[in-house]
């Protein structure tokens, strides 16, 4: 199939358009907070992982992981997006490696396409809360590195000086293996860097 998937005429999909700012809201705490306000349109993946589920006889026992969202920009690129305004510890990676991994299977399945495909033409964002993953110093985790920030700030320096992208939260073994690229952005960036770009 190559560059030539029409999204829009995958019915699962086609059914489950929603907004970026719909598909960042986070009501797992008391009050409802969105990520961003974007109004640009995505594909709600987290209602496709149900749909997707409920068309599967047998009905298997576990409901998937997925990304909250899927960008298809121009030319048929493919950016999986997860939102994350939480506290990033071993678990919450953990948890967005398991994502990354099924909403993958779950994508390839529906379009017929192979991980190849996802490696040339897809990449995954990580968009994460600042304040609460950049504190002078990040508690040690067992088996981590100790990140602080000012150590993501130097890193992100570099990397911009040498005209490329600091990676956080072990994300970077995801690259090139799995997807062209893979980014993780403050809210802040993510509004610059990405969905500035949406509407150019």
């Amino acid at each position: 199939m190559g560059m030539e998937i029409r999204y829009d005429e995958i019915e699962i999909f086609r059914n489950n358009i929603s907004t970026l700012k719909k598909t960042s809201l986070d009501d797992e705490n008391t009050v409802k907070q969105y990520m961003t306000d974007a109004e640009v349109s995505v594909i709600h993946f987290d209602r496709v992982k149900k749909a997707y589920v409920r068309s599967l006889e047998p009905k298997p026992k576990f409901l998937p992981c997925s990304s909250d969202a899927l960008y298809i920009g121009r030319e048929g690129s493919v950016s999986f997006i997860e939102f994350k305004n939480g506290k990033i510890n071993d678990k919450q990676k953990y948890n967005v490696y398991q994502k990354i991994y099924e909403s993958l299977l779950i994508f390839c399945d529906i379009t017929g396409e192979s991980i190849s495909f996802c490696r040339d033409h897809a990449e995954f964002i990580l968009v994460y809360n600042e304040t609460k993953n950049d504190e002078a110093k990040e508690e040690r985790e067992e088996g981590g590195l100790q990140e602080s920030a000012s150590r993501v700030k130097i890193g992100k320096y570099f990397h911009r000086k040498g005209k490329g992208h600091f990676i956080r939260f072990g994300l970077e073994r995801f690259e090139q293996l799995y997807f062209q690229r893979v980014f993780t952005y403050t809210e802040a960036e993510f509004e610059n860097e990405f969905v500035k770009g949406m509407s150019e």
